[in-house]
């Protein structure tokens, strides 16, 4: 894989993060906190993957 490629997947993985984050931003208002939201962000992508199932 080229360090473009990784970059790609890299970014596509931040967009996904970010796409999780406002859809459990919009269903559960202030319960998620912007700690979860960090905790989210660090996430690696198979937590990503349970949280969008």
């Amino acid at each position: 894989m080229t360090i473009a490629e990784k970059l790609r997947n890299e970014g596509k993985l931040e967009e996904r993060k970010e796409f999780a984050i406002r859809l459990l931003s919009r269903r559960l208002g202030r319960q998620l906190t912007e700690e979860l939201k960090d905790k989210m962000r660090n996430a690696d992508e198979k937590i990503i993957d349970y949280i969008g199932e």
